[in-house]
């Protein structure tokens, strides 16, 4: 994460400013035959042409969203789970029918913190067992499944806690510690092979030297885990957790800047403008070897992993940003074979008449159906502002894969972000916890698609 020096603003005296302003005045005056007098600061107009009030320039209206020239086949649907302000939701990789939401104790002090379990893929949530017993306001809450086994779940508020039976009961979890920053954040969890993997933050704005560590004692003690990357000849930054595929770490790791000084200098792509340079790598031994990841350019994004429909491998979305005829297009390429190979999509750009910002998709959510489809938000760009342009879908099996709209990627005027995609009764179901501006909690919601 950049640095950036924050200047201080010089202020001047109020005195000064009213000092012009009377002097000023009083040349107006005299021009127009009057007189002022000073009364304990204040000015008062004794004779003289009356003066006119000048009129007040009205603030300008914010500008008016513009709909979508087409229209959405389906809608997020709300859903109620028991009590408490909901904060966070995650479902099972290994099996998506399963899944966890946590609730935080609300500013006014109604409802919360609670914990509720689903088997059914959300038709149902049986409430869980806290894993201590303090009702304090806490933020946020973060929960974390073990991407091979659904009973093993991973619950972090004020301390970090683990249930390795489905929320029955908890054990409590350290934290690793890092010498010269007392005050650490957890961004990130996953287990392999018996191996417990996070990665950690600095609390407020900055990034550790090497944010990885593993506990191979379920959490009691913690080690660093060693990296030292490099991508054709040039070393780089420690990485980043990005998910799991299984059993397999996935980190992304950018090239440090020739100052040293631990931020990235992103190259120029074509049309000037900038970009992230790195690379992806992935490791199969808990972190011990790391292997580069074949992405179709060094700028990409990965934007989403699912389990393959046969549970063989896994789907991969990502995007790479590029200048084409004149636009910034983010161009989506899918991989049906954890990486191996991959087959550039069709972008968003010219859909609709230009609607959807082609540089959008998947900026704030995306996601990998269990059928393999692919599903994607994009933004609307209008008088610098941006809105809602909707969710598409695309199927890569397709002979000819085409995106389509199928539902506003908000509910009311919240939005929907962090999908968590699932079977649903007839298709797929994508669940959300939408957060309006300035909220704490969230509206729990799901859209059911085919």
């Amino acid at each position: 994460m950049d640095h950036r020096r924050r200047g201080t603003a010089h202020r001047i005296p109020g005195t000064y400013f009213a000092s012009i302003a009377l002097a000023l005045l009083a040349l107006l005056l005299a021009a127009c035959g009057g007189t002022t007098t000073g009364t304990g600061g204040g000015l008062n107009i004794t004779k003289g042409t009356p003066m006119t009030t000048p009129r007040k320039t009205a603030t300008p209206a914010p500008p008016t969203p513009v709909p979508p020239p087409y229209t959405f086949p389906y809608s997020w649907q709300p859903a109620t789970v028991g009590a408490g302000t909901l904060a966070n939701l995650a479902f099972a990789p290994s099996d998506p029918r399963t899944g966890y939401l946590c609730t935080v104790q609300s500013p006014a002090g109604g409802g919360g913190p609670l914990l509720y379990r689903t088997s059914d893929g959300g038709q149902n949530w049986t409430s869980l067992p806290l894993p201590n017993t303090s009702t304090a306001a806490y933020p946020t809450c973060s929960l974390f499944i073990d991407p091979l086994n659904a009973s093993d779940v991973f619950y972090a508020t004020s301390g970090l806690w683990r249930s390795q039976n489905g929320g029955a009961s908890w054990s409590a979890l350290t934290q690793p510690s890092v010498q010269g920053y007392p005050s650490l954040t957890l961004i990130l969890l996953t287990v392999t092979q018996g191996r417990i993997v996070v990665e950690m933050g600095i609390n407020g704005e900055g990034r550790l030297p090497n944010p990885l560590f593993a506990s191979d004692d379920g959490g009691k003690t913690w080690k660093n885990i060693p990296q030292n990357l490099s991508s054709n000849g040039q070393k780089l930054l420690s990485g980043d957790l990005v998910g799991t595929m299984g059993a397999t770490l996935v980190i992304y790791a950018m090239a440090p800047s020739s100052g040293g000084s631990g931020n990235y200098v992103p190259p120029a792509m074509p049309g000037g403008s900038q970009q992230p340079s790195g690379a992806y790598f992935t490791s199969t031994d808990g972190g011990a070897t790391w292997n580069l990841l074949s992405v179709p350019d060094p700028t990409a994004t990965i934007l989403a992993f699912a389990p393959s429909a046969d549970g063989t491998t896994y789907n991969i979305l990502l995007t790479v940003l590029r200048r084409i005829q004149g636009a910034s297009v983010a161009v989506p390429y899918f991989s049906k074979d954890g990486g191996q190979t991959w087959q550039q999509l069709p972008t968003l750009q010219g859909m609709a008449g230009g609607f959807p910002d082609p540089g959008s998709l998947g900026r704030l959510g995306a996601g990998i159906a269990p059928d393999s489809s692919i599903l994607a938000d994009a933004r609307h760009t209008y008088a610098e502002e941006d809105s809602d342009a909707g969710i598409f879908q695309l199927n890569p099996a397709d002979a000819a894969p085409a995106w389509r709209a199928v539902a506003l990627s908000s509910i009311g005027t919240s939005g929907a972000t962090g999908w968590q995609i699932t079977p649903g009764p007839s298709g797929t179901r994508m669940w959300t916890i939408a957060f309006a501006q300035g909220q704490s909690g969230g509206t729990l919601g799901y859209l059911d698609l085919p």
